[in-house]
């Protein structure tokens, strides 16, 4: 299982955190620091704990990277670690035109100014294209144990997304609208009322 720290700014974390998801799906162990550093715990401790284990080092870059003296530690350190160990990976993902580091400027860098997740996890994991990404993701489902629903209307579910409650609190719902002959179908939560669905195609 690879090791990814991913360095990205407070701006930028949205997209870093969809990013980190899809990782994790696809059996990586992310160091995400509002994930992997517990309350009490030392942050620049966890951080320097993590960038000394790392297999493969993240540095999402934009312009609010390159203001950020944090990220630019962050960076450095990894640098000299990927030097001292060739097995390591330094990958850049460029979010904007923000020119790169000096230091990073000779790496074949992924565009990311997309933001779609699903290709930049495959240039971080070295997955062929999607159907090695989903062939991980089924794996990791089926290695985990975690239970997922398929509910017509919806999709696949795990849990409520809104208030983390399980499968035994979502139901599946279904109505006609007989005026338009159209009929919708969802997913809800019997424990903090969330619901959601839409019109269901044949």
């Amino acid at each position: 299982m690879s090791e990814i720290f991913l360095s990205h700014t407070g701006v930028d974390k949205p997209i870093v955190r969809k990013l980190a998801v899809q990782l994790q799906l696809a059996g990586a162990a992310v160091f995400l620091d509002e994930w992997s550093i517990e309350v009490g715990e030392s942050i620049t401790g966890a951080i320097e704990e993590a960038i000394g284990r790392f297999d493969v080092f993240v540095l999402v870059w934009s312009s609010d990277a390159n203001k950020s003296l944090w990220t630019r530690r962050e960076y450095r350190t990894a640098i000299k670690k990927v030097i001292e160990d060739a097995n390591r990976r330094f990958v850049l993902l460029k979010l904007d035109k923000t020119p790169v580091p000096d230091l990073v400027s000779d790496l074949k860098f992924f565009d990311f100014t997309d933001q779609d997740v699903g290709p930049a996890v495959d240039a971080i994991l070295r997955f062929k294209g999607p159907a090695d990404r989903l062939q991980a993701i089924q794996a990791f489902l089926e290695e985990s144990g975690i239970e997922v629903e398929l509910i017509h209307g919806y999709g696949p579910i795990v849990g409520c997304p809104k208030c983390g409650a399980d499968l035994k609190h979502i139901e599946s719902w279904s109505q006609v609208d007989h005026k338009r002959d159209d009929l919708y179908a969802g997913a809800r939560c019997n424990k903090c009322g969330w619901n959601n669905g839409g019109e269901v195609l044949f």
